[in-house]
């Protein structure tokens, strides 16, 4: 088991994780390179993503990815990634805009990375599609024991299991930012953004 130690508040939390879940560990102040130094070889030979790669086998596979306001080098990702999903029977690449601008310069910049890593991968059958929280056509899926509205875009229902790609990071009243995030708000209407957020 991996102890951790994250500050909180005014004090700290400790999380233990199996050493099976954990590729890297990075802390604030390291080198951009620290994930280099670890080495993608050790991550994608990892009993985890062994698993991940045995499950995507002949399956709808939806990437959530972050828009153009995020920071993961999502080309240097993508470049290691891709190769690995050329088993799936199909991949849909949605950009998570949350209630961002959908159409941004930065967006349509990675439209064009994920067209040229996709060639490159020889992935077949791939969709892109960048979240739009006002246009979209969104899946009514009820309500939460908080009367949050959950309406989800309708591209995603279809698939099978969920890539997410994300940083992790602080964020300015929700603590961290996450994996979750290309959830909600990423993938919803603004309603649904705006009743999570006012709680």
């Amino acid at each position: 088991m991996r102890d951790i130690k994250l500050h909180y508040g005014a004090g700290f939390i400790n999380l233990r994780i199996p050493e099976t879940n954990v590729a890297v560990f990075l802390r604030p102040g390291q080198s951009d390179d620290a994930l280099e130094t670890v080495g993608w070889k050790r991550i994608l030979e990892s009993e985890s993503f062994l698993r991940f790669h045995h499950e995507i086998k002949d399956r709808y596979l939806c990437v959530l990815l972050g828009d153009g306001t995020r920071d993961l080098p999502l080309e240097h990702v993508l470049l290691h990634i891709l190769p690995r999903l050329t088993t799936c029977r199909q991949v849909l690449f949605l950009v998570c805009t949350g209630t961002h601008n959908a159409d941004t310069k930065a967006n349509q910049h990675i439209i064009e990375q994920l067209e040229s890593l996709i060639s490159q991968a020889c992935l077949s059958d791939c969709n892109i599609v960048v979240h739009d929280c006002a246009t979209a056509h969104f899946i009514n899926a009820g309500r939460t024991p908080q009367q949050t509205p959950v309406l989800y875009n309708s591209v995603i229902q279809d698939a099978d299991l969920f890539l997410v790609l994300s940083d992790v990071k602080p964020h300015y009243f929700a603590g961290y930012s996450n994996p979750v995030k290309n959830f909600v708000p990423g993938l919803c209407a603004y309603s649904t953004t705006e009743k999570n957020h006012s709680l």
